[in-house]
């Protein structure tokens, strides 16, 4: 088992709603002992990083309701101590998760901008297990069902743009900027589970897979996941990362074909599907290396959400 990364620092966004909005939860916060502050949508990213922020997000569809808690930066077992106080204050609210909520992971790489091979590998290793962190997803957050979170493996133009990141014979910092561009709607604008926008300018790598959820003990293991993700990738970035099994992706294939044309059972392809999900998950488990508590609580997101 490999121990938390607790140089890496990271930050995170909660989605949610609460009656009594932003106000209520702030001062949660507050009366929890966390140093949280109220503010207008868009003021938390040009504010400090050193409290929470709690304010609105139109895309949850409510004004009134919908909370965004945005965290300072955090780093190690420090950080999931704060964050485990901010979901009992959450508790207290009755805060509710609702499919147009999220859970975004913002994790350091600063030095990814100038160091293209990081990037890449990173890209590879998410696109090669992505069915997998998919299977830990409810059905709101798999594939392309979510708007905010679009697939990456299979984006046509991921090989195009890893190897145009490999071949950068330019100022770096000015490819990220123009290739990855916040809000493009094309295959490197910010709706994608893996996120390369925030890295020019926040020094970022955003991971907007995740469903919404106020629970620590889910919230604890995707950071340590996506941590260990960009942590992994550093260390390997001179090796060449495999795509996933070419059998076990030709029987995916193969069971979603025969099932939408009806000559497989509901029952015969998930039972295809599972075998192969669960050779792929222990592979992934070699690259994450999560502690008991991580995998115990992926092992769970797994069993309830791989077939849904």
């Amino acid at each position: 088992m490999a121990k938390f990364n607790q140089n890496i620092r990271y930050g995170i966004e909660l989605e949610m709603h609460v009656q009594g909005g932003q106000y209520a939860v702030a001062n949660a916060l507050q009366e929890e002992g966390i140093d949280a502050s109220s503010m207008s949508w868009g003021q938390h990213t040009n504010g400090s990083n050193s409290n929470w922020h709690v304010t609105t997000d139109g895309s949850l569809g409510s004004y009134s309701t919908g909370v965004e808690v945005v965290s300072p930066i955090l780093k190690g077992d420090d950080g999931l101590k704060q964050i485990e106080k901010v979901c009992k204050a959450l508790e207290k609210v009755d805060a509710r998760i609702n499919k147009s909520c999220g859970f975004h992971v913002h994790v350091e790489a600063r030095g990814m901008l100038n160091d293209t091979a990081w990037a890449k590998t990173l890209v590879m290793m998410y696109s090669k297990y992505e069915h997998v962190l998919d299977a830990f997803q409810p059905k709101s957050r798999k594939s392309n069902n979510a708007q905010y979170c679009q697939k990456v493996g299979k984006n046509e133009n991921i090989k195009e743009w890893a190897k145009t990141i490999k071949d950068c014979d330019k100022d770096v910092r000015s490819f990220w900027r123009e290739h990855f561009n916040g809000y493009s709607q094309g295959p490197n604008g910010k709706y994608h589970k893996l996120n390369f926008a925030p890295l020019w300018k926040q020094g970022t790598v955003e991971f907007r897979h995740h469903s919404g959820t106020t629970e620590f003990a889910k919230i604890s293991a995707w950071v340590k996941t996506v941590v260990a993700l960009v942590d992994n990738a550093d260390r390997n970035k001179e090796r060449k990362i495999k795509p996933i099994n070419p059998k076990h992706q030709k029987a995916l294939d193969e069971a979603h074909s025969a099932l939408s044309t009806n000559q497989m059972t509901n029952e015969g392809m998930f039972s295809a599907k599972k075998q192969i999900l669960d050779a792929d998950l222990k592979a992934f488990f070699k690259v994450i290396r999560p502690d008991r508590q991580t995998a115990k609580t992926l092992r769970e997101r797994f069993a309830k959400n791989w077939n849904k």
